[in-house]
């Protein structure tokens, strides 16, 4: 991996993770999953607000490492806005990055921050917690 991912990746794990975006239950969430690694010992439940087939709002509560809680805070953030359909293409572009499939100079800029978790690929054993609270997610919009 590059230096700049590199550098991104060490700046948003960290911010991410010292200060979780959108954490805490949402009280009129209207779907919810949840995501355990019985490895470590991570597990987040997701809660999201759907109307009109738009993610309106998302949240995440539980505990993990640094990467999962950073990744299910990035999550959130860029849930927000789009449409289910969207969010199952983002996960897919996502998992493709993680897994190392697509390089990220090569993937689809509108992953945006997602990006910073590319590096994970290096690591196979982290890709879980990388995409835990996606499974939430993916489990709530099921």
């Amino acid at each position: 991996m590059n230096d700049k991912f590199s550098q991104l990746y060490q700046k948003v794990v960290m911010e991410h993770a010292r200060t979780p975006h959108n954490f805490g239950e949402l009280e009129d969430f209207t779907a919810s999953g949840e995501g355990d690694n019985p490895m470590c010992g991570d597990s987040f439940k997701v809660y999201v607000k759907v109307v009109d087939g738009v993610i309106a709002e998302a949240a995440f509560t539980g505990a993990g490492c640094a990467v999962s809680k950073s990744s299910a805070s990035v999550m959130t953030e860029q849930v927000k806005g789009k449409s289910v359909d969207d969010i199952k293409t983002v996960y897919e572009k996502f998992q493709e990055v993680v897994n190392g499939e697509v390089a990220p100079e090569d993937a689809d800029e509108k992953l945006g921050d997602l990006l910073a978790f590319a590096g994970i690929a290096e690591f196979p054993v982290r890709i879980q917690c990388a995409t835990l609270a996606w499974e939430a997610l993916m489990e709530a919009l099921d």
